[in-house]
């Protein structure tokens, strides 16, 4: 049994959110995905929540769109970084906020 967590020192067994199955430690296993609700509010509003999965099924649950820029799910430290470096969701991330900065000043 995959055990990846600890508790109190105790090692504790790690299930997918997705398929139900225990998460062993691995390359990319177990990811911690973050859930937070009324992301567009003030923090007090907000609520957030993890939960952890397999690398694959979080890929396979995405949306094709949204996993060509899941970098982080990719084992490939090419893919994950560019080439100087910078971490591509990094970068992605400043792309489209650059991208929503031009958008408003159009308005």
């Amino acid at each position: 049994m995959g055990r990846a967590r600890y508790l109190d020192g105790m090692a504790i067994e790690v299930m997918c959110a997705f398929c139900g199955e225990t998460v062993e430690t691995g390359d990319l296993d177990p990811c911690n995905l973050i859930v937070s609700t009324r992301w567009d509010r003030p923090p007090v509003d907000q609520r957030e929540q993890e939960f952890l999965a397999h690398a694959d099924c979080v890929r396979r649950s995405l949306h094709p769109i949204a996993r060509a820029a899941a970098f982080v799910l990719d084992i490939n430290d090419e893919t994950y970084r560019d080439n100087s470096g910078r971490r591509r969701s990094d970068v992605l991330r400043k792309e489209l906020r650059d991208g929503w900065d031009d958008d408003e000043d159009d308005h």
